[in-house]
């Protein structure tokens, strides 16, 4: 399985000459990061791979799967695409309690209440399962939107500073969690990430994005940011 890349995308709220440019294969079991300033595009590559935003010009496909074709005004709805998405805004339904935020996001044909209850166990999420949104910090929601992009088991997983809120404990926990999950069901996951320190730790592959343009594409073991 492969994720096949070749967009252009053009920002409405921005200037006309600021444009998101990617051509990128990603392969089943890769672990990818996108990193980059802030306003270089990596939150949009984010939307358009899950499909609530369409790129101006290009395509996405994932294996024989075209998601979008711009030319042909092709476009694959968000909840057709194989995705697990977790939000800077976590996006979680404050009216579900933390299993019911998971159990929503798990598919009918995987539906196991004892896999939730796992995932609730290995994110420390147990004593709050009864709880609602409103009621959770802010590292305990990341926490729950984290855990329900891996309660869809998705074939490309995206991750938009997915660890930001957690403390350095939590943090170390939560990436075990999801280096096992990646090891285990094999997904494309993209990462994007502020931190060096993160991407080393999880990435094999970085792709720098910088003012919407593609600038560096590296192997995170032949060295990158090792400085």
């Amino acid at each position: 399985m492969q994720l096949q890349l070749d967009i252009v995308h053009r920002f409405r709220s921005r200037s006309p000459a600021f444009q998101l440019r990617v051509q990128a294969r990603l392969m089943a079991g890769t672990f990818t990061a996108l990193y980059g300033p802030s306003g270089s595009g990596k939150s949009t590559l984010l939307r358009l791979l899950a499909g609530l935003d369409r790129p101006s010009e290009g395509t996405i496909a994932l294996g024989d799967t075209r998601w979008n074709d711009a030319a042909k005004h092709q476009h694959l709805p968000p909840g057709k695409r194989s995705v697990g998405l977790v939000f800077q805004d976590y996006a979680l339904f404050p009216n579900m309690s933390v299993r019911q935020n998971l159990e929503f996001a798990q598919p009918k044909s995987l539906r196991d209440p004892a896999a939730i209850s796992r995932l609730l166990e290995m994110a420390g999420l147990e004593d709050l399962a009864s709880r609602r949104p409103p009621e959770l910090s802010g590292g305990q929601a990341q926490r729950v939107a984290l855990m329900r992009a891996l309660a869809r088991q998705p074939q490309l997983l995206l991750l938009d500073e997915a660890f930001a809120a957690l403390d350095d404990a939590t943090r170390e926990r939560m990436y075990r969690v999801v280096a096992d999950f990646h090891a285990e069901y094999t997904p494309i996951t993209i990462m994007v990430s502020h931190r060096k320190d993160e991407v080393r730790r999880l990435a094999e592959r970085v792709l720098v994005l910088q003012d919407g343009q593609l600038v560096e594409d590296a192997r995170v073991a032949d060295g990158w940011a090792s400085g």
